[in-house]
């Protein structure tokens, strides 16, 4: 049994299941008995992040959707990383007071450009998805499963 406390950081308790099928106490005297019985995890936020990273695709590559799509998503899904780190730059940048007028224009001026750029590929792969997920003739199912990757 794996139970998940989601405050400011990330707590996942791993019991026995063996153990907890045998001893119904286990299942019922809640996080007392889980952190007696098994091991304890605390990952925060960063951590979460840090270990979806390292497991890369493999979620999408695991989905059983068709090669295009799967391609289409992996693309989408790192097009959205630089969109969102590109925008964290322009906001640092923007609270940044050390630079002069003109140098600061010059660097919010390409962020910007950058920043458009990247939201208008992922606008057309967007659109390319949304072609391939009907030209497979995906699923209802297939389609949610897409979609979640998307939000993830």
């Amino acid at each position: 049994m794996l139970t998940v406390d989601s405050k400011t950081t990330r707590q996942a308790t791993l019991v026995n299941s063996s153990d907890a099928r045998s001893n119904p106490a286990a299942e019922t005297s809640g996080q007392a008995a889980a952190s007696a019985e098994g091991i304890r995890v605390n990952l925060s936020l960063k951590g979460l992040e840090v270990a979806r990273t390292q497991q890369g695709d493999a979620d999408i590559d695991e989905s059983g959707l068709p090669e295009s799509v799967r391609q289409l998503l992996k693309m989408i899904r790192k097009l959205q990383k630089e969109l969102a780190e590109a925008n964290r730059q322009l906001q640092a940048l923007m609270r940044d007071r050390s630079l002069d007028p003109v140098e600061m224009q010059k660097k919010t001026a390409a962020l910007q450009a950058r920043v458009s750029a990247l939201s208008a590929s992922l606008n057309t792969v967007n659109f390319g998805l949304v072609r391939a997920m009907s030209q497979a003739e995906l699923s209802p199912d297939d389609v949610g499963k897409a979609m979640k990757f998307l939000v993830s």
